[in-house]
């Protein structure tokens, strides 16, 4: 009889979670189906040269991304769920937007000089390349934007069909590019950014959430108030951001450096098709964990959160072991499977490096969002400092020695220490809100 009274008094939320957690899966594994047939469709119809050559030019945007608009947007999805509680959702949004199209005028032109500056000493000044890049850093950061404000509020099953749209849109965009104007660098971002403008333009029309207006105009002070709160919680983001970007693409400039495009080109198929099944896992996690982690601790729910946090850990450490495993049972077909001939050499012992690697990564993340959550931004950036700053030692001495090998075992190791401390200093630091070193619910 206990037991029917529990699964009565529970089962609207196990089956609440139930689907939740459906819709999450379905469509990282669909993002997944996307991600691996775009790889295979980009290998057949692109040289590794090319390739190589997008990717270096896409890393100045990953660069002013994460230390512009990845902070800001990791604050509106802080953010988001106390304005809701207020009932100000709409009033939030639109700060967000507003927010984040200042910033895109704002970083544009510095952004535009920058990257011709890089395109002068490569002696490939591409004015198209130029023009397209700024455009797409501005219409990524919405996308990004929207994805961020969709995850505070729970909306996994739109968020899926973004990260299905997108994983799929990418290649199928480079694709016609290519088709059209040739495997050139350009072709490159005139499918992405051609990607994001028509996403962009049908979530907007179909898939932005509507939520009931409020009434009369915003509280006085408040966007005043979320000005301030958006730009103390970023700032310390802002050298994580630096630091992370380093940690991410310091190995691919070397590896150009010291060898040549196509070396980056095969490099970086590789490690796009080895890192994606756990950057889904990761992302699968975080989506699920994160919304209720943070809630949690609005709550005073601490119990619950130490609760969340182990399951959390045990979950991507077991996920991400079995990963590695298959990977080294099933490489070889894996390999013929989805890369084209061009991109094959050494991709065996890159794809196992770089799989362990993210293995270890989607596990610190439970770190990560512990730190986020205790607001702890700045023992993030020093973490990510050291991580970085042994990223740049190792890759310098092993890339070297070993080339696109070397690269990737400079990341698997950065990642390895990076891990320790996360987990050393969330550990070692004074208690924290996040609950996991104090005793008791509040």
């Amino acid at each position: 009889m206990s037991g029917e009274n529990w699964w009565e008094r529970h089962r609207e939320r196990i089956n609440r979670l139930s689907l939740e957690i459906f819709k999450i899966t379905a469509g990282q594994l669909l993002a997944a189906a996307g991600a691996i047939a775009g790889m295979r469709i980009i290998s057949e119809v692109v040289s590794p040269g090319v390739y190589g050559q997008a990717r270096l030019t896409w890393g100045w945007i990953d660069l002013v991304f994460g230390i512009v608009f990845s902070p800001f947007c990791n604050y509106a999805t802080r953010a988001f769920p106390e304005a809701k509680i207020k009932g100000w959702q709409n009033f939030f949004n639109r700060f967000c937007r507003r927010t984040t199209l200042d910033l895109t005028l704002l970083v544009g032109l510095p952004f535009l000089a920058g990257l011709w500056i890089y395109q002068r000493a490569e002696n490939q000044v591409d004015f198209l390349v130029l023009f397209l890049a700024v455009i797409y850093l501005g219409l990524m950061s919405f996308w990004s934007l929207e994805r961020s404000l969709l995850l505070a509020d729970r909306w996994q099953g739109r968020l899926s069909l973004m990260a299905i749209a997108e994983t799929w849109g990418y290649p199928l965009g480079i694709l016609a590019a290519v088709f059209l104007l040739g495997d050139r660098c350009s072709s490159f971002f005139i499918g992405w950014a051609g990607f994001q403008l028509v996403g962009l333009s049908v979530f907007y029309k179909w898939g932005a959430p509507r939520y009931p207006r409020e009434e009369g105009p915003a509280p006085a002070g408040t966007l005043t108030t979320w000005r301030g709160d958006a730009w103390r919680f970023a700032l310390p983001m802002i050298p994580v951001g630096l630091i992370l970007w380093l940690v991410r693409n310091s190995s691919r400039y070397l590896l150009d450096w010291f060898e040549s495009p196509e070396k980056v080109g095969v490099f970086v198929a590789c490690y796009g098709l080895a890192s994606q099944p756990f950057t889904i896992m990761g992302g699968i996690l975080a989506r699920f964990f994160r919304p209720i982690w943070y809630t949690a601790i609005e709550q005073g729910r601490l119990r619950r959160v130490r609760f969340i946090m182990v399951l959390y850990f045990c979950l991507a450490a077991l996920i991400s072991g079995a990963g590695v495993i298959l990977l080294k049972m099933f490489g070889p077909p894996i390999v013929q499977l989805i890369l084209a001939e061009p991109y094959r050499s050494g991709a065996l012992d890159i794809l196992l490096w770089v799989a362990a690697a993210h293995g270890v990564l989607a596990t610190a993340g439970v770190f990560e969002i512990g730190l986020y959550a205790d607001k702890r931004t700045g023992t993030h950036t020093t973490v990510s400092g050291l991580a970085a700053a042994a990223n740049l030692v190792l890759s310098w001495i092993l890339i070297q020695d070993r080339g696109m090998i070397g690269a990737a075992q400079a990341t698997c190791w950065t990642y390895c220490i990076y891990l320790f401390l996360l987990a050393a200093f969330y550990f070692l630091g004074k208690p924290s809100r996040s609950g996991l070193l104090t005793s008791g619910d509040a």
